[in-house]
């Protein structure tokens, strides 16, 4: 059987034991998930964690090839958009198979906390969600204490908030204010929901349907400019986007745009679960 095989060396920000303890924890509790990359166990003291090697294609890697994201898609996800022929249909094909494995983590009750194109491998079971060293376990409350920040792009905007402060030092020294602003995120400690991850993917989505979005420098500016729009994707839309810059066909012609703007609502309590995107609007709802 070919694996693959994950050493822990160094992990910024914390020890690298209670790191492989919360990813070996997690992966043991996922272990029936079918969302999930196979894992099948340890080896070594606290080293290394092994997976069976179903596919190393990440979303990430796939959105690097621009315009062909959907073909490379297809060709490592032959099961599930084998029989897709337009950029429309292996859009929806590719966004319910990602939904429904973020959703299979959930009724494990479980949270990812760290969905992002990254961590989704593209493999011929579908969207396997790895690195599941971020979970929250809703059931022994390991990872729910809210204190961790994740990929700032995708991150649920109540998980963290940016706080500014003048950089400079040098004019400080000269008594003149300096006029640029330094901009570093601190934890709200906010306790995990599984609308952490519902978030995440609206963002991923909308990287995904939108051509102009797909580098990753393009979707960091698009955050940046979507909370400076008070987190209204809509609002941003409309005043920030230059027509004939962002092509929004894709997303208006599969009604996913209705999708990726529930899924991002700034409000948890007006956001949509995955689970409400599998099951209401058109765009994901199952048949």
């Amino acid at each position: 059987m070919d694996v693959v095989v994950k050493e822990y060396l160094s992990v910024a920000g914390r020890d690298v034991a209670s790191f492989y303890d919360d990813e070996w924890d997690a992966c043991r509790a996922l272990r029936e998930c079918a969302g999930v990359a196979p894992f099948l166990g340890a080896a070594g003291v606290r080293k290394y964690l092994v997976w069976e090697n179903i596919g190393v294609l990440s979303l990430e890697r796939a959105l690097e090839a621009g315009d062909s994201v959907f073909n490379v898609a297809r060709d490592a996800m032959p099961n599930a958009l084998g029989g897709s022929k337009t950029d429309e249909e292996k859009y929806r094909a590719l966004a319910m198979s990602l939904a429904t494995s973020i959703s299979s983590i959930h009724a494990m009750d479980m949270i990812h906390r760290d969905v992002k194109p990254a961590n989704a491998l593209l493999t011929a079971r579908g969207v396997v969600m790895c690195d599941l060293g971020a979970t929250a376990d809703l059931e022994t409350g390991r990872g729910m204490d809210g204190e961790a920040i994740f990929d700032p792009t995708y991150g649920a905007p109540e998980q963290f908030e940016v706080v500014e402060t003048p950089s400079g030092a040098l004019s400080a020294l000269f008594g003149r204010k300096s006029a640029s602003k330094s901009r570093a995120l601190r934890a709200t400690g906010e306790t995990p929901t599984v609308l952490f991850d519902a978030f995440s993917l609206g963002m991923t989505l909308l990287r995904l349907g939108v051509p102009s979005l797909r580098s990753a420098t393009a979707i960091a500016q698009a955050r940046k400019d979507i909370d400076a729009c008070g987190g209204d994707v809509v609002r941003w839309r409309k005043e920030v986007c230059v027509a004939g810059v962002n092509d929004w066909r894709l997303v208006d012609a599969t009604d996913a745009w209705t999708t990726i703007a529930r899924l991002t609502q700034p409000n948890p309590s007006t956001r949509w679960s995955v689970k409400d995107a599998l099951t209401s609007g058109a765009f994901l709802k199952k048949k």
